[in-house]
């Protein structure tokens, strides 16, 4: 499939170049242009293909490129904060926005995708949202939510909409849940669908206006970031190791 999509066969060659550049520690600078350069020419390719009027025959492609594109920054030769910031120009890092262009897309053509060979990977991440349930009990973590969700008005002035926040609240006390159901699986299920599912409006507090506020709650998903780790690829040498 990838040679029939350039910005997937560019980002395996971009994620393949890490993985050199982990193996080859005597020449780190050539496969670090070499996985750059790739890492460049999927980006700019995949928004193209993933705005088009074709996106959807091109779903599973574009599936496939969203899944490695976090792996890309996970062992990227940045610090940890670039998982978390974009400099230049201000705002969300450039993971985040193809893995929620291709969230949108999966809501979109779900019967196709489901029917190619994407199906049994979106079967086996689907449960975990659907099937969540929140315990009225609540764990650990959902208590730590509930109570931070009590102190965060204190942040805030007036003119902040605490609806995206009380939204994005909701969305991390189910990603907790899923977090905690302990197997790699549900750990990178919950560590993604946050930054996919949080509103645009939230995003840019987060990423763009730094609000303190949303900068709080960045924190609890850096939480659900650093369980990842070990459980992610290239383990002790992935930039969440900081975290």
């Amino acid at each position: 499939m990838a040679p029939r999509h350039p910005y997937l066969l560019h980002e395996m060659l971009a994620v393949a170049a890490i993985h050199l550049y982990r193996l080859h520690p005597n020449d780190p600078e050539n496969y670090q242009r070499i996985a750059q350069d790739h890492q460049a020419r999927a980006l700019g390719q995949f928004r193209i293909a993933l705005s088009s009027q074709n996106a959807n025959k091109e779903a599973s492609a574009l599936f496939a490129c969203s899944a490695l594109i976090p792996n890309y920054y996970f062992a990227a030769f940045d610090g940890p904060a670039s998982l978390l910031f974009n400099a230049d120009p201000l705002g969300p890092p450039e993971w985040i926005l193809p893995i929620r262009g291709c969230a949108a897309l999966v809501g979109e053509f779900n019967n196709p995708l489901r029917a190619s060979w994407i199906g049994p990977v979106l079967e086996a991440y689907g449960p975990f949202w659907k099937n969540t349930i929140l315990s009225p009990e609540g764990s650990e973590s959902d208590h730590q939510i509930q109570s931070l969700e009590r102190k965060l008005p204190a942040l805030m002035s007036n003119n902040v909409d605490w609806g995206i926040y009380d939204s994005a609240l909701a969305i991390l006390r189910r990603c907790f849940v899923i977090s905690e159901q302990g197997n790699d699986t549900s750990r990178k299920t919950a560590a993604m669908a946050f930054p996919s599912l949080v509103s645009n409006g939230f995003l840019e507090e987060m990423s763009q206006k730094k609000h303190p506020a949303a900068l709080v709650i960045m924190s609890f998903w850096c939480v659900l970031l650093n369980r990842l780790d070990p459980k992610y690829w290239l383990r002790d040498d992935s930039v969440l190791k900081p975290f």
